[in-house]
């Protein structure tokens, strides 16, 4: 969209690099190496409000970063319980104001409030749990999908947390990495 900015996550220089909409170098946005050492993102996702939000495999941990680039939340402890992670891979904001966290490591998706407390641990209605959700995106129908790369399927949720469908199912046949929705 004219006017919007292209953020990348460059994992190898372990830094957010800015771009303009037409493709232009901007800045470094975020470096974690001076001033957020410990920190080694693996995803970044963006709000449409300009928020930004990561996630750390290595420290098993979710960011959530102001528009002026200050720590909303920082939340994450390695462990099997609930609200604990093992290797995020990835998190999107969704519905009102709720952050979806694919929790690689421990075969489940983790639903945040926007404040970053545990809201709930989400399930596909009695049938088995994730294999390995890599990826999950909000869609612009306020419904999570989840891209379950062992399990062979993209598991689509509605704002109030249901299952509501799966695409796909057999592994030997999909083995999604990654999911976007769009109105086109």
């Amino acid at each position: 969209a004219y006017g919007a900015y292209v953020f990348v996550l460059d994992y190898a220089g372990n830094q957010i690099l800015r771009y303009d909409h037409k493709g232009a170098y901007l800045d470094v946005l975020i470096r974690f190496v001076s001033g957020f050492a410990r920190m080694r993102p693996a995803s970044l996702t963006t709000s449409p409000g300009g928020r930004l939000l990561t996630t750390d495999a290595e420290n098993h941990a979710v960011t959530v970063w102001s528009p002026l680039l200050d720590i909303e939340i920082n939340t994450g402890e390695y462990g099997w319980a609930r609200g604990s992670f093992n290797r995020p891979s990835k998190a999107a904001f969704f519905g009102a104001e709720l952050i979806a966290v694919a929790d690689f490591g421990n075969r489940r998706v983790q639903v945040l409030s926007g404040a970053g407390g545990l809201e709930r641990v989400l399930d596909r209605a009695g049938a088995a749990p994730f294999e390995s959700p890599r990826y999950l995106c909000g869609g612009p129908d306020g419904h999570l999908y989840v891209a379950d790369t062992a399990g062979g399927a993209v598991h689509v949720f509605s704002p109030a947390m249901e299952h509501l469908v799966s695409l796909g199912g057999d592994p030997d046949q999909m083995s999604p990495s990654a999911v976007a929705v769009g109105w086109n």
